[in-house]
């Protein structure tokens, strides 16, 4: 059980280095073709929170009935969220 969280762990933030180093190279590139920074910023902001939430709400979108209520429970502890 132990492994499989340290697997999912490395997974995950695997994953997500590989969405910051791609988001960062766009950044990059806005900023070298004349983008000001903030507008750069924002893009790169956007960018990661946007595929960063993609997964969980595809999920949410997608589950049956059953599921939606343990996987919005689930969701809320992850993201420490307080829904009522």
């Amino acid at each position: 059980m132990r492994s499989n969280v340290c697997t999912l762990i490395r997974t995950l933030s695997s994953h997500y280095a590989a969405v910051r180093a791609k988001e960062l190279e766009r950044a990059r590139r806005m900023l070298a073709a004349g983008a000001s920074p903030d507008a750069a910023l924002d893009a790169l902001a956007r960018g990661i929170t946007n595929k960063v939430l993609h997964a969980p709400l595809s999920a949410l979108n997608t589950v049956g009935d059953a599921e939606r209520g343990q996987l919005t429970t689930a969701l809320a502890r992850v993201y420490r969220l307080d829904v009522p």
